[in-house]
């Protein structure tokens, strides 16, 4: 018979569905003050929502996605979590992540009954946090979960001693970190039935690509595009993709040779100041790219006339060299 807690699952085994596998690590303090850490590994998902547990939750981003959001009562969170990052969620509150990739982290559960155990009032606040601390460094915390993750497994009663304190510590850290932290301090949002307030269907392509114009001169990445459209990475390539048959890095490649063109054409300007005026972080870098969208070198281009030159960059193989765009 399957019993729901009032405040929510063990934290083992919502972790574990979410995850679909048990932990890779475990580390258990003493068993009167519930402590224990988890490490987990999950596979490339685009979101990922972890039910309620019971404790709370101190969240350790080790690796994987470099760029973790998590959704909110007002939207998605306006900080990333990359890793190193460290997010404090309370007890009894779901969280759902938009990950966008897979991911390798921690997770440090202190319970309702540790406060028995540590006899410190400070513990209450921890305990009875409502707001989550988003995305916050914290070497004390960061290097902690590490010393625990390298220590061998606790088969000695030194061992067993040594696990025990830390995670003892970092508990009684936690209540330092609710004042001092400079994090994201956020209401988890604990409507999860749909999401197309936070990811729209498609998004308004008129005006992306009126901002792309705007800022064809800046270092634009992918992943800023994806965030003006409200969307993942992955999902915002695909439909970007669909709308305008090629793919984002394409598209600003292409408006970037057609606007190098012109000012060549113009004769105003040096290829130096072109190159930065049309988002290429140096002159090679420009003709390299201007070469491999129209075969033709920028001065070359210049001597030949416009006639030979204008070449579709669509009918090119795209540009191998990664440092022509922001990744």
């Amino acid at each position: 018979m399957h019993v729901t807690h009032p405040d929510g699952l063990p934290a083992i085994d919502a972790y574990q569905r979410v995850c679909g596998a048990r932990p890779t690590l475990v580390r258990r303090g003493r068993p009167e003050s519930g402590l224990c850490l988890y490490r987990w590994g999950i596979k490339p998902v685009r979101e990922a929502l972890v039910p309620r547990i019971r404790e709370v939750t101190l969240t350790v981003h080790l690796g994987g996605a470099p760029r973790v959001r998590a959704f909110t009562d007002r939207g998605l969170t306006r900080r990333y979590s990359r890793p190193g990052d460290i997010t404090l969620i309370p007890r009894g509150q779901s969280i759902r992540w938009l990950v966008d990739g897979g991911a390798d982290f921690a997770t440090i559960h202190i319970p309702v009954t540790s406060a028995a155990y540590f006899e410190d009032p400070t513990l209450d606040e921890v305990l009875g946090l409502t707001e989550c601390l988003f995305a916050f460094r914290d070497d004390y915390a960061l290097a902690s979960t590490k010393a625990l993750i390298q220590s061998a497994d606790a088969a000695g009663e030194l061992d067993r001693r040594y696990t025990s304190r830390v995670l003892e510590a970092l508990a009684m850290h936690v209540s330092r970190v609710l004042k001092f932290a400079d994090a994201e301090r956020v209401r988890l949002s604990q409507e999860h039935r749909e999401m197309p307030p936070a990811f729209p269907a498609a998004p308004d392509f008129h005006r992306l690509a009126a901002m792309i114009d705007r800022r064809l001169g800046d270092p634009l990445t992918v992943h800023d595009l994806a965030d003006f459209a409200g969307l993942g990475r992955s999902r915002f390539c695909d439909v970007f993709t669909a709308h305008f048959g090629i793919s984002p890095h394409r598209y600003i490649l292409r408006l970037r040779i057609e606007r190098a063109s012109h000012l060549i054409r113009s004769g105003a300007k040096s290829m130096t100041t072109i190159a930065y005026e049309t988002g290429f972080c140096s002159a090679a870098h420009f003709s390299t790219a201007f070469k491999t969208c129209t075969g033709l070198s920028p001065n070359a281009y210049v001597k030949k006339g416009r006639a030979n030159a204008e070449k579709s960059c669509d009918a090119r193989p795209p540009a191998t060299d990664p440092s022509l765009l922001a990744q």
